[in-house]
Protein backbone atom coordinates (compact mmCIF):
# COMPACT_ATOMS: atom_id res chain seq x y z
CA UNK A 1 0.00 0.00 0.00
CA UNK A 2 1.13 3.39 -0.94
CA UNK A 3 0.01 6.24 1.60
CA UNK A 4 -0.89 9.00 -0.15
CA UNK A 5 -0.68 7.58 -3.90
CA UNK A 6 -2.43 5.13 -6.03
CA UNK A 7 -3.99 1.81 -4.24
CA UNK A 8 -4.50 -0.11 -7.73
CA UNK A 9 -2.06 -1.32 -10.96
CA UNK A 10 -2.90 -1.62 -14.32
CA UNK A 11 -2.14 -4.85 -15.40
CA UNK A 12 -2.52 -6.56 -19.11
CA UNK A 13 -5.20 -4.12 -19.25
CA UNK A 14 -7.22 -4.68 -16.20
CA UNK A 15 -7.51 -2.30 -12.91
CA UNK A 16 -6.33 -4.44 -10.13
CA UNK A 17 -5.78 -4.14 -6.31
CA UNK A 18 -2.62 -5.72 -4.81
CA UNK A 19 -2.12 -6.78 -1.35
CA UNK A 20 1.35 -7.88 -0.54
CA UNK A 21 1.68 -10.70 2.02
CA UNK A 22 0.02 -9.96 5.06
CA UNK A 23 -1.66 -6.63 3.92
CA UNK A 24 -4.54 -9.55 2.79
CA UNK A 25 -5.61 -9.62 6.50
CA UNK A 26 -5.69 -6.40 7.26
CA UNK A 27 -8.59 -3.95 6.73
CA UNK A 28 -7.37 -0.72 5.59
CA UNK A 29 -5.52 -2.15 2.43
CA UNK A 30 -8.47 -3.83 0.55
CA UNK A 31 -10.95 -0.77 2.15
CA UNK A 32 -8.09 1.96 -0.05
CA UNK A 33 -8.14 -0.45 -3.18
CA UNK A 34 -11.29 -0.96 -2.96
CA UNK A 35 -11.99 3.38 -3.41
CA UNK A 36 -10.40 2.89 -6.69
CA UNK A 37 -13.13 0.45 -8.08
CA UNK A 38 -10.44 -2.00 -9.01
CA UNK A 39 -11.52 -4.79 -11.49
CA UNK A 40 -10.15 -7.82 -9.71
CA UNK A 41 -7.68 -8.47 -6.80
CA UNK A 42 -3.85 -9.76 -6.90
CA UNK A 43 -2.23 -10.95 -3.44
CA UNK A 44 1.01 -12.10 -3.60
CA UNK A 45 2.36 -13.70 -0.60
CA UNK A 46 5.89 -15.61 0.53
CA UNK A 47 4.91 -18.22 3.18
CA UNK A 48 8.37 -19.98 3.26
CA UNK A 49 9.44 -18.44 5.98
CA UNK A 50 6.24 -19.26 7.85
CA UNK A 51 6.61 -23.13 7.06
CA UNK A 52 4.95 -25.60 9.29
CA UNK A 53 2.37 -22.92 10.13
CA UNK A 54 -0.78 -22.09 8.59
CA UNK A 55 -0.31 -18.68 6.64
CA UNK A 56 -1.00 -20.54 3.09
CA UNK A 57 -3.97 -21.30 4.47
CA UNK A 58 -5.21 -18.08 5.88
CA UNK A 59 -4.16 -16.06 3.11
CA UNK A 60 -6.36 -18.35 0.88
CA UNK A 61 -9.07 -17.64 3.45
CA UNK A 62 -8.64 -14.22 3.22
CA UNK A 63 -8.48 -13.76 -0.54
CA UNK A 64 -11.41 -15.82 -0.81
CA UNK A 65 -13.84 -13.54 1.83
CA UNK A 66 -12.29 -10.37 0.06
CA UNK A 67 -12.93 -11.57 -3.52
CA UNK A 68 -16.79 -12.70 -2.30
CA UNK A 69 -17.64 -9.76 -0.20
CA UNK A 70 -16.72 -7.57 -2.99
CA UNK A 71 -18.19 -9.78 -5.78
CA UNK A 72 -14.48 -9.54 -7.29
CA UNK A 73 -12.12 -12.06 -9.06
CA UNK A 74 -9.05 -12.69 -7.47
CA UNK A 75 -5.77 -14.36 -8.29
CA UNK A 76 -3.73 -15.56 -5.78
CA UNK A 77 0.35 -16.43 -5.75
CA UNK A 78 1.91 -17.64 -2.93
CA UNK A 79 5.65 -18.88 -2.46
CA UNK A 80 5.40 -21.94 -0.10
Amino acid sequence: MRVGGPQTWHVAGRHVAPLICYEVSLTWPILASMASRPDSILVIANAYWGSGTLMAEQARAYTRAWSRLFNLPAILAINT
